[in-house]
């Protein structure tokens, strides 16, 4: 028996629910007749659905305990400036588990957010104690060298297609040139810091374009089409 499906062009799979999506790689599907029950993706709806359930339920017990927290905050000390900080974490957490379960992406996607987060809670707890400008001179230019190991890693084991993190490193480059200008515009006295933060993402970003030339160059015309 023959049946019309979503197919997904790329994964080259049949999709058993009513995802216009690939829940794989989230290309558009298109439909097509299909009768090998071997290479469909099971019906996943019912699955989300416990997923959602299971994040809405800890949404609420989280934002619960903040607003709990704020209060003995207000009550003992007079302010509410530590449970802010809390309340920062609580929403890295929340947006952290909204990606992990309900949001499945590429590595590259969740390195990329994941590190994108990170910086926001280490501006919101500096911003929630006084900012004193650490998260941008000290906690971002950490973040970046980190994300460095991180991709480097991730090129060794999927070196295949290891061409798919130059994005990644673009970001990586352009968030030191960021604290290098705060050191240019006196805003930020670890120096060192920076310039090593930009030395080590900029040495590895020249490296891969300059020895992977073909890939580089074929990943960037299809990002950028140039």
């Amino acid at each position: 028996m023959v049946y019309i499906m979503s197919k997904c062009k790329k994964c080259g799979v049949f999709i058993g629910d009513q995802s216009k999506v690939c829940p794989l790689c989230h290309m558009v599907l298109t439909a097509e007749e299909g009768d090998n029950p071997s290479k469909r993706y099971p019906n996943i709806t019912k699955k989300r659905k416990m997923w959602t359930r299971i994040w809405k339920l800890t949404t609420f017990i989280l934002l619960l305990v903040q607003i709990i927290l704020i209060a003995l905050n207000a009550i003992f000390y007079h302010g509410i400036r530590w449970s802010l900080t809390s309340g920062v974490v609580i929403l890295y957490l929340l947006v952290s588990l909204y990606q992990l379960i309900l949001h499945p992406d590429s590595p590259v996607r969740k390195l990329f957010w994941q590190t994108v987060w990170v910086c926001l809670l280490l501006v919101g707890i500096d911003v929630a104690l006084g900012f004193r400008g650490w998260s941008l001179v000290i906690g971002m230019p950490c973040v970046i060298l980190s994300l460095d190991a991180i991709v480097l890693v991730c090129m060794i084991i999927q070196f295949r297609y290891w061409q798919n993190y130059l994005l990644l490193q673009m970001f990586a480059l352009l968030i030191s040139i960021f604290c290098v200008g705060l050191w240019y515009l006196q805003r930020n006295p670890y120096g060192v810091l920076a310039w090593v933060t930009l030395g080590v993402t900029g040495f590895f970003f020249a490296f891969c374009v300059c020895f992977g030339s073909t890939k580089a160059k074929n990943e960037l015309q299809r990002r950028f089409y140039i």
